[in-house]
């Protein structure tokens, strides 16, 4: 019996619809952030020079206004701005600030220092104590902490502290070099005889000089007083010793006197002891040396070397911030030089003998210092390094600090520094611009936000690339922005630019950079004035967030999530995407059917457009209204396209609060949707075997296809 023969073209269900016209459905989440340098012409309009490139990746977002990306790669509009601080009637604030504790310090224009508690809107005025008599009072242009002192350094390179509890910063009285010790002033104690003169009895020659020390440093020491004894230093003891004896004045806070000494030949004088007046004021003094060796204790807070130069007055410099125990101060008369604070006990004297110093960095070529911080390398060594810009030239550069031990005598040593360029690093146009991030150094350049970091590619050499490239026409616009008044502040691993006063294109923006996800996006903040410095507020009493410091207010953005998910959003937000297309690479025109947008929650009102051209050239806008006067949650909203594109872009606009989550859309790829409204197709003839779908001859059955 013959086999009966299968035809294997049997219609496929449905009429013989290929699979392919089925819905294809395209997923955009894990947004990536902006490239405003590719960017839609609506945001190129509003800031930057016109364009029309629009090729953004799929998942990059231009989150212009107000809106960022969050740890779960979802889009969410931020907190409101909030006022924490207004500045005081009749003045301005001028920028320089500072938080300690639950504590914000703020200069004003009118000269003041102020502090305030945060949840305070009272300000309270620092006593500010001018000991020196300058006759004027300062204007502060940097403020830092550390070892417990309130540390102001003024527009006149005077170096202001204070113990931070008590709300008084002083400067200090500069101390004349003390005169030559006298033969009322030096006493001979047990068997210890002594004479002014070389005598048989008293062969050995011993020389004599001294300083005084108040909280900057020593004074330079004064001339030497020579005496003759009969017992050699080395072998005295408490029964032969010298007294010294004597009055410091006692109005110009002198807190010790360090006793010099040279036996025999020698020329260079060696420290013998310390006397501490237990008052800070001076006054009488009397006490006993008894000897070479006696006084190690005193070696790590003394001066070890006698001074040359009077330190009393303080450092003369602008800036300073504290690295690992020890002041940085920069910004003097010489925009070169660095100083460098001593030892623990010294903290503010650049005294050689206490461990501190200064370096030059390439002097006569015009390089100023800009930012000196610290970093880690991947050797896990502890490197200060110097940010600078030259203002002959425009170039930035980077030096290392490099420490050198000098040895004075076979237990004592003092330190000598140098700078060293590191080759291929970038350096910094702001005092404020420069900052140390878990993966390099970041720093504001000509050329725009710079990352410098050691790489194992070869040899483990320093690197530097451009991370603002996505945001190249904020740098490099016809605004002209002026680099030396930005700012930048790293809070939670995003950091945050500011360029300043200036620039007032955008001197209410602040550009926001995720160091993980390598994403852009903007703050445009709802103020009128530039910002003029940024602060990171995280104290135990209040909640975090960064301080924007402007002429009149002191502002607060809030970096943790508000307490209340309900809150309607005042503030306007704007998200534009790229070119979207219907096939990656572009291939084709295809029906766009649906977009479907997905919330993890919404309140306020949103306006989605979404932009095309068609087959035809014609320019299409689809608008897609939301508004929700209560927070909803797990929402979905649906735009209805039904259109032919190869491409699209959406604009998403309004006064609401969300996180959106992704968004899909629904296109099909054939060139006509075959089969997918039945019976409005030409080409379909009428109903087949096993097809389940109806089909009509013309539009006038369509009742049937309700109706079945």
């Amino acid at each position: 019996m013959a086999q009966k023969q299968t035809n294997k073209k049997q219609p496929a269900a449905g009429g013989g619809r290929k699979s392919s016209s089925e819905p294809r459905i395209q997923d955009f989440k894990m947004f990536q952030g902006c490239n405003f340098e590719l960017s839609p012409r609506e945001f190129a309009d509003l800031y930057f020079e016109e364009h029309e490139q629009s090729d953004l990746m799929q998942n990059f977002m231009v989150l212009q206004n107000n809106c960022a990306i969050t740890s779960n790669n979802t889009i969410e509009t931020r907190n409101n701005i909030e006022t924490l601080f207004e500045a005081p009637a009749g003045d301005d604030f001028t920028g320089t600030s500072l938080l300690v504790g639950d504590e914000l310090y703020a200069v004003t224009a009118n000269h003041q220092l102020l502090y305030a508690n945060l949840g305070d809107d009272h300000w309270n005025a620092v006593h500010v104590v001018d000991k020196a008599s300058l006759g004027a009072n300062p204007l502060f242009t940097s403020l830092a902490y550390g070892d417990d002192q309130l540390i102001a350094l003024d527009s006149s390179r005077h170096l202001w502290t204070g113990p931070i509890g008590s709300h008084v910063v002083s400067n200090a009285k500069a101390i004349p070099n003390p005169s030559p010790l006298t033969s009322e002033n030096v006493i001979a104690k047990g068997t210890l005889v002594i004479s002014s003169t070389l005598t048989e009895a008293c062969p050995y020659r011993i020389g004599l000089a001294y300083t005084y020390v108040n909280k900057f440093g020593p004074t330079a020491v004064s001339d030497q007083y020579v005496i003759y004894a009969n017992t050699p230093v080395s072998e005295w003891h408490a029964g032969c010793c010298l007294q010294l004896t004597g009055n410091a004045p006692t109005n110009l806070d002198i807190l010790a006197l360090e006793l010099y000494y040279v036996v025999d030949n020698a020329s260079s004088l060696q420290f013998a002891t310390r006397y501490d007046f237990g008052t800070g004021q001076g006054g009488a003094y009397r006490f006993n040396w008894v000897g070479y060796l006696t006084d190690v204790s005193m070696w790590p807070m003394a001066n070890l070397t006698a001074p040359t130069t009077n330190y009393t007055e303080g450092v003369p410099a602008s800036r300073c911030t504290m690295i690992d125990g020890r002041f940085y101060f920069w910004g003097g008369e010489r925009p070169d030089r660095l100083w460098i604070g001593g030892n623990p006990g010294n903290l503010f004297s650049i005294s050689p003998g206490t461990g501190g110093g200064y370096v030059d960095v390439e002097p006569g070529s015009g390089l100023r210092i800009r930012v000196v911080t610290k970093y880690k390398t991947q050797s896990g060594n502890n490197i200060v390094t110097m940010l600078t810009d030259c203002e002959n030239s425009r170039k930035e550069q980077r030096f290392n600090l490099v420490e050198n031990s000098i040895s004075l005598s076979s237990e004592q040593s003092m330190k000598s520094w140098q700078a060293e360029q590191v080759a291929g690093a970038v350096g910094c146009k702001s005092y404020d611009g420069g900052l140390v991030c878990e993966d390099g150094i970041y720093a504001v350049s000509r050329y725009g936000l710079a990352l410098t970091t050691l790489t194992m590619d070869y040899n483990s050499q320093i690197r530097t690339n451009y991370v603002s490239d996505p945001i190249k026409p904020a740098f490099t616009s016809r605004f002209g922005y002026h680099l030396g008044n930005a700012h930048l502040l790293d809070v939670d691993g995003i950091i945050y630019l500011a360029f300043g006063a200036g620039n007032t294109e955008v001197d209410n923006v602040l550009f926001c950079y995720d160091i993980d996800k390598k994403a852009w996006w903007t703050y445009t903040l709802d103020i009128d004035e530039p910002i003029l410095k940024l602060i990171h507020i995280d104290a135990d009493t209040y909640r975090e967030g960064i301080g924007i410091v402007t002429t009149n207010y002191i502002y607060l953005l809030p970096t943790m999530m508000d307490d209340d998910p309900t809150k309607e959003a005042n503030f306007d937000f704007l998200i534009e995407s790229g070119e979207l297309g219907t096939t990656q690479p572009l291939q084709n025109w295809h029906h766009l059917t649906q977009l479907e947008f997905n919330f993890d929650y919404f309140i306020g009102e949103m306006d989605i457009d979404l932009t095309c051209i068609d087959q035809f050239g014609r320019k299409l806008v689809t608008h897609k209204h939301i508004e929700h006067e209560d927070t909803m949650y797990n929402l979905t909203e649906w735009m209805r396209v039904d259109t032919k594109v190869e491409s699209y872009k959406l604009r998403f606009k309004g006064k609401a609060r969300f996180r959106l989550t992704h968004f899909m859309s629904k296109v099909y790829p054939m060139s006509s949707r075959q089969g997918l409204v039945y019976g409005f197709d030409d080409r379909q003839s009428y109903r087949k075997q096993n097809d389940i779908h109806p089909y009509f001859v013309d539009y006038n059955s369509i009742r049937d296809a309700i109706f079945v």
